[in-house]
């Protein structure tokens, strides 16, 4: 019959990355907040979660959707500050989330990669 799980087995580790943002434009939108789960063997093992401080307010139509106000990310670091922290959290895991090029883009964008 042969192993079945061979599947499973390659992305027993791994991060998921979310963020939050001030739109959809890596170029003139901001990252606003960072959410990540290490997961080995398939059980999150340590979490790594950010506000994010963006260079011009945040707008109403965002907070609605996210619940990050301007009031949250006040004194928060930049995006530059947590770059160290986000790349040594993530590794060289494979990374995983939903429409996770959007994240990427953004943080490739604030990082300055």
């Amino acid at each position: 019959m042969g192993n079945t799980n061979y599947t499973k087995q390659i992305i027993d580790n791994y991060c998921v990355l979310d963020t939050e943002t001030t739109g959809l434009s890596a170029y003139y939108d901001e990252v606003i907040e960072i959410g990540i789960l290490r997961v080995r063997d398939n059980v999150i093992v340590e979490q790594y979660s950010q506000l994010i401080q963006p260079e011009y307010e945040i707008n109403s139509f965002i907070t609605a959707l996210t619940g990050i106000t301007n009031e949250m990310v006040a004194g928060m670091p930049s995006i530059k500050e947590v770059k160290n922290d986000v790349l040594s959290f993530l590794g060289d895991d494979i990374i995983l989330g939903h429409n996770t090029s959007f994240d990427i883009r953004f943080l490739s964008e604030g990082f300055q990669l």
